[in-house]
């Protein structure tokens, strides 16, 4: 695999994973907050009003921001993976 294939690689990865904890931390807020099943079932649109509202999306682009930069750069294999290693698996945008 070459260098640039395994960026995009990673990439690819670090996008899903920033996708995936801002979909955690909408369900936390939905599901801290509602008491109505109805609230699973405009999943979508709750999401981006989260989003929204608390200004997430800002937070997780600050956050992830580095992150893409850092390995779009001249980053080998080996530091890519490690710093995708370092990634937290919960928790909040901080």
């Amino acid at each position: 695999m070459t260098t640039k294939e395994t960026k995009e690689k990673v990439l690819n990865l670090l996008k899903n994973y920033e996708r995936l904890l801002m979909e955690n931390h909408a369900l936390r807020c939905m599901f801290s907050t509602a008491n109505d099943a109805r609230v699973r079932d405009t999943w979508e649109q709750t999401l981006e009003e989260v989003l929204v509202e608390t200004n997430a999306r800002a937070l997780f682009a600050a956050k992830f921001a580095p992150l893409y930069a850092r390995i779009s750069a001249d980053l080998d294999q080996t530091e890519a993976l490690d710093l995708l290693l370092k990634m937290p698996v919960s928790g909040q945008p901080n």
